[in-house]
């Protein structure tokens, strides 16, 4: 969780549209598992979302926190996506983690490229150069998790319009190598 509100924010964004296709589709233990999780999201993110009237009292997360989390979002995306219940096309699925899997590859391609290894921090993540480009925790945070709602809304629709999943995986490629890039060149735009 680099940024107060990230990991949760995120998981969110992933979860929601999961929790929808359970619902809609009648799988009520999994979807009464995801709307606890949500829940204790929201809650949590009432005390980790950067707002004023929280900032005396913040919570973190930490590794065991978002480790679960994604623990549960690779699960669910799974069962979601696997078998002869399944809900949507994998590809499809990839939408709803699209963000964070575009910062991590592109994390490990900077990382290797300076002859690091990938599990050395650094400071060059997406939310970084948010803020080294001035925006606040706030807005960083926003813009973020408007982008990945974007990207989860375009996994839920996509298969629902008839876009083939040929089309899904290309734009989602395509979207990984633009976030790259721009990460890569964020020196310009952030002038």
């Amino acid at each position: 969780d680099g940024m107060d509100g990230l990991a949760g924010s995120f998981s969110l964004v992933s979860l929601l549209p999961m929790v929808l296709l359970l619902f809609v589709a009648g799988r009520w233990a999994e979807a009464s598992f995801l709307g606890a999780l949500i829940g204790a999201l929201l809650a949590f993110l009432a005390f980790n979302f950067p707002v004023a009237w929280n900032r005396g009292v913040r919570t973190f997360m930490g590794d065991a926190g978002s480790t679960f989390l994604g623990l549960v979002i690779v699960w669910v995306g799974i069962s979601i996506n696997q078998g002869e219940e399944r809900l949507i096309s994998p590809v499809a699925g990839l939408w709803f983690i699209a963000a964070p899997v575009y910062d991590l590859i592109a994390s490990a391609i900077r990382r290797g490229r300076k002859g690091k290894p990938f599990w050395i921090p650094d400071l060059g993540h997406a939310h970084h150069i948010f803020l080294k480009a001035g925006f606040t925790t706030r807005q960083t945070l926003l813009v973020m998790m408007f982008v990945a709602l974007c990207q989860g809304l375009i996994g839920l629709s996509g298969p629902f319009l008839g876009v083939p999943d040929g089309v899904l995986f290309t734009l989602w490629v395509a979207a990984g190598l633009f976030h790259i890039w721009v990460v890569q060149h964020a020196w310009v735009f952030s002038k």
